[in-house]
């Protein structure tokens, strides 16, 4: 799941740990990413989205009390935030059918 807003992003990728460590090896690398942060990490007992390949939120077009509910302001800042409100976040907008593209 990409969350964008302006230039921010936040990514919630899951899947098997050697896929996933590969994955962010090469995000790591790669020039266009930059300021890159593991916000929070940990283990699952299912997954959330195996049907999907992404989904997407554009954050710009979110009303922005649903910023403020999780944040100071109603910009998305990543590095502001703890992992655990961040995830808040994204489940919220899971939860209220925020996100759109969700090809399989």
């Amino acid at each position: 799941m990409l969350c964008v807003a302006g230039n921010s992003f936040i990514q919630l990728i899951e899947g098997g740990r050697d896929p996933v460590c590969e994955l962010l090896k090469s995000i790591f690398r790669d020039d266009r990413h930059r300021d890159v942060r593991i916000l929070t990490y940990g283990e699952i007992s299912e997954r959330r989205f195996q049907s999907w390949t992404m989904g997407q939120v554009n954050l710009d077009g979110i009303n922005s009390s649903l910023l403020l509910k999780y944040s100071e302001s109603a910009d998305l800042n990543p590095l502001s935030c703890s992992g655990a409100t961040t995830m808040a976040l994204l489940n919220e907008l899971l939860a209220t059918g925020a996100i759109s593209g969700r090809g399989t």
